[in-house]
């Protein structure tokens, strides 16, 4: 399967289909997809990358960005819980729980890019700032930049999943510095959530280079 081609969406019931994040649906609603996607803060990410080097894609979903990034020649390895391989060309595929799989990485193992989008709010501030921040560290080589999108809103028994930091992007710096800042953007959107209602989410972007 091509990087540009539809994806089938293996998490959301034909019900709920209409409500994934990002997503052109299909005419008889019988499958949910995605096409090729690109938005300015995944292309500063692209510019500041390696050309041809390896992304790691840190909560990857259904894939679109892994999708984004092999279209562009990069090498993707892809970790996400909940989906099963979409088999895409140039995208090494892992089902598995990211706290559970980062620390079986063998020394060797290094990448150029590390994209985290939509993921950083559902890990403790204690793990990421103890454990997942020097992991990444770890396996990013000298020049490579890790990108960090990630939201908060209020507790509401309409989210899927709560909740457990909040980032603001000074404090996303502080996390990394001694890096060079590529991009830092700190802003509010009205949002609905997957079980419905509105909801004002503070969203945070930050694009690091080593």
């Amino acid at each position: 399967m091509r990087a540009r081609e539809r994806i089938a969406c293996p998490i959301l019931a034909p019900a709920k289909q209409t409500e994934c994040c990002d997503t052109i649906m299909q005419a008889d609603y019988s499958a949910c997809v995605f096409l090729y996607y690109m938005d300015t803060f995944t292309e500063q990410f692209i510019r500041a990358c390696k050309p041809g080097g390896h992304i790691l894609d840190l909560g990857a979903h259904v894939g679109k960005y892994s999708a984004t990034f092999a279209d562009r020649d990069f090498l993707v390895t892809a970790v996400d819980h909940a989906c099963d391989d979409p088999g895409l060309d140039g995208v090494r595929w892992a089902k598995a729980d990211i706290k559970e799989w980062l620390p079986t990485f063998s020394e060797e193992v290094m990448f150029d890019g590390i994209f985290m989008r939509n993921i950083l709010q559902f890990f403790s501030a204690e793990y990421a700032t103890d454990i997942l921040f020097p992991l990444l560290d770890k396996h990013l080589r000298t020049g490579g930049v890790i990108a960090i999108e990630t939201f908060y809103a209020d507790p509401a028994p309409s989210f899927l999943v709560p909740f457990a930091s909040y980032w603001s992007a000074e404090k996303l710096k502080k996390q990394f510095s001694a890096w060079k800042v590529l991009h830092s953007k700190q802003y509010k959107e009205e949002r609905e959530a997957l079980k419905g209602g509105r909801h004002l989410f503070r969203i945070t972007d930050v694009i690091v280079k080593n």
